[in-house]
């Protein structure tokens, strides 16, 4: 058996849920998580002052299969 974890965008999830199920891999435990990644942070501007965010809202995404499934 092999556990996959996957660190996703929000808008990323329908289309890999669909993929996974269309490949016979129905199982799949989804989290929030907060993250950074290539993107790094973003910069807000809020009543003139400036602030950079570098924790992004992001998708945990957990499925184990089995071997035999050939992932």
């Amino acid at each position: 058996m092999k556990k996959i974890e996957a660190y996703i965008r929000h808008e990323a999830l329908e289309p890999i849920r669909a993929g996974l199920d269309e490949i016979g891999l129905p199982s799949l435990t989804v989290s929030d998580v907060m993250g950074s990644g290539r993107q790094g942070g973003i910069v807000e501007h809020y009543r003139g002052a400036t602030e950079v965010l570098y924790l992004r809202p992001k998708l945990r995404l957990d499925t184990v299969v089995a071997d035999a499934d050939g992932v």
